[in-house]
């Protein structure tokens, strides 16, 4: 089964000439389709001009001796019916039309004389007699058909001075004109067809002129390792697809070139965010070190005035503060290393936990609270410097938005194919007028050495890289919300490095 899956997938990989070919193709079809409908509809209303041009000519001209008779017939020159009748036998046979049926209708719409002997005495109301009393012109009525109407019934009048003696009423049968009608498509289908025919042989000739160079071209690119960098194409000729060759080697070496200069400049500029943080956190760092610090030294005065170096209590107090002052370093270590591009799956609230550990002598000075809904056990593969990064970022601009006495939440979810990790404080906000510009480099609105412009850059960059997106709702004065949403992958738990 998985092979027969291969197999189609297969078909769907073309390369250019057959796109070429399949594309142009489908153009020739397109437009003759197009053309088709274009002529079928030409003809169609051609071909209807004509036969109501020609019933209505005949109608009309047909009524006036008609009048004649009806004039001699109420005047008492000729016999009741039967010259009409005569006349409408005569028109009937001689086949000028192909009739269905002639009458003639009195001024109160009743058969006076009719083709069909049935129909004498009859009174007609339909649609056609109404509209032909009020709107007192000819009317020429087709029957409805997609491809071309059977019928023609034709309504004229009788009319002289302005005194109407009656109507004309005759129904005629297009099967000649619909057979005229379907040879003239089936003779355009015909030659449809040919053209088609000679289109693809066309496009064929076409791609094989054009785009072979361009599909040797095209091959040789998909061989270039996109991360080296490293293959150049022979230039052969002096066409211009040798001239686009030749351009595609200085593309790729300068694709290479730049790509290393942002890799190396990027590098830099996390680091020195990095150490911009810890630079911002400067104040707990020594707060941390300094306090054990002051415990050892009284330790030491306080043996140096006993002397007595058997005593273990000054010597626990010592260990524990060196233990202190280790752990405080071992974390300035852990934020200001270089880490290695390297992507694992990475429990999200031991993250998290990490950073609200590093910056706890900020969180307390500032008397915050920190509230966690992080989902248990919600893992991402991710970077873990890069990770780290975001949060402290997210987390350090929360910290400074408060003044004293707030509450950041920090929150983590999986929900609808995506991971959610959102950073809410109740601080400053941020004014409405800055919020499309916060992700620009070195925009900041903090105070002197407090920042610098790069946090929140950085944390775009990086949020992007990973195909995720990051969400800012904030309202000044009550607070800002910023969502990091990444996609949510389904075989994370068997990709432990990339």
């Amino acid at each position: 089964m998985s092979s027969r899956f291969e197999n189609l997938k297969k078909l769907f990989k073309l390369n250019i000439r057959k796109k070429f070919i399949i594309i142009n193709f489908s153009i020739v079809i397109f437009l003759s389709v197009i053309t088709s409908f274009y002529f079928f509809n030409f003809e169609k209303k051609t071909l209807y001009k004509r036969i109501i041009t020609g019933v209505t000519l005949f109608g009309e001209t047909l009524a006036i001796p008609i009048v004649n008779d009806l004039i001699y017939e109420k005047l008492g020159l000729v016999e009741e019916g039967g010259l009409l009748d005569n006349y409408l036998q005569q028109i009937f046979s001689e086949k000028k039309l192909n009739f269905i049926y002639i009458a003639v209708l009195d001024d109160n719409d009743k058969v006076i004389s009719h083709t069909d002997l049935k129909e004498y005495g009859k009174t007609m109301d339909d649609e056609l007699i109404r509209r032909v009393n009020k709107e007192k012109k000819t009317i020429v009525s087709l029957t409805k058909d997609y491809f071309f109407s059977n019928y023609v019934e034709v309504l004229v009048p009788l009319f002289i001075s302005e005194k109407k003696w009656g109507t004309l009423r005759f129904l005629v049968s297009l099967d000649n004109e619909r057979n005229e009608f379907a040879f003239a498509i089936l003779k355009f289908f015909f030659i449809t067809i040919l053209l088609i025919f000679l289109g693809y042989f066309l496009v064929i000739y076409l791609s094989y002129i054009f785009v072979k160079p361009i599909t040797a071209l095209a091959t040789a690119m998909t061989k270039t390792d996109i991360e080296k960098l490293d293959t150049y194409l022979p230039v052969k000729g002096d066409d211009e697809f040798a001239y686009l060759t030749a351009q595609f080697n200085n593309l790729i070496e300068r694709i290479r070139v730049a790509n290393e200069e942002l890799r190396k400049r990027n590098q830099m500029l996390l680091q020195s965010e990095k150490l911009a943080s810890i630079g911002i956190l400067a104040s707990g760092i020594a707060h941390e070190i300094n306090n054990p610090l002051g415990g050892i030294f009284n330790c030491i005065r306080m043996l140096e005035e006993q002397r007595d170096w058997s005593s273990k209590k000054y010597l626990e107090l010592i260990k524990d503060g060196l233990e202190r002052i280790e752990n405080t370093v071992k974390k300035l270590l852990w934020m200001a290393r270089k880490g290695e591009d390297v992507r694992e799956l990475l429990n999200v609230e031991d993250i998290v936990d990490h950073i609200i550990e590093f910056a706890k002598y900020n969180i307390s000075k500032k008397k915050i609270d920190i509230e966690k809904e992080i989902d248990r056990d919600l893992e991402i593969l991710i970077n873990r410097s890069d990770l780290e990064q975001i949060l402290l970022n997210l987390l350090i601009n929360a910290i400074q938005a408060i003044d004293k006495n707030g509450l950041i939440k920090i929150k983590g979810k999986r929900e609808g194919g995506k991971i959610f990790l959102i950073i809410e404080d109740n601080g400053s906000g941020i004014p409405r007028e800055y919020i499309n510009k916060i992700f620009d480099p070195f925009f900041t609105t903090k105070k002197q050495g407090e920042g610098t412009g790069l946090g929140l850059w950085i944390t775009y960059e990086i949020v992007k890289n990973y195909g995720g997106k990051i969400v800012v709702e904030s309202e000044e004065g009550k607070g800002s919300r910023f969502s990091i949403i990444f996609d949510d992958n389904p075989n994370a738990s068997n990709e432990k490095n990339l």
